[in-house]
């Protein structure tokens, strides 16, 4: 379906630029999804590290392993209703 919207040339360089971000979110949704079940053990790595405790209750992480995931689905989701205005403003 996406193909078909740009396969008539109405859709300007905004449409394509967002729908890269989209596919490339997508595609570190999967590598994240894949590289996390082949490591099991990355929080006890993450654990024995010298950090301090306070660092590790942060942003880093609501930006690490599952959280990340949830976060790229959300964004996945709001670049396609962005796609979808695009493209209804630009058909009429």
């Amino acid at each position: 379906m996406t193909f078909d919207k740009l396969a008539p040339g109405l859709v300007g360089v905004s449409y394509v630029a967002v729908l890269g971000m989209k596919i490339a979110s997508v595609a570190l949704m999967f590598y994240l999804i894949r590289a996390r079940r082949h490591t099991p053990n990355i929080s006890s790595a993450f654990n024995r590290s010298n950090e301090p405790k306070k660092n590790r209750f942060g942003i880093v992480r609501l930006l690490s392993g599952y959280n990340l995931v949830v976060l790229l689905g959300l964004l996945v989701f709001l670049l396609s209703d962005l796609l979808n205005f695009i493209y209804n403003s630009s058909t009429g």
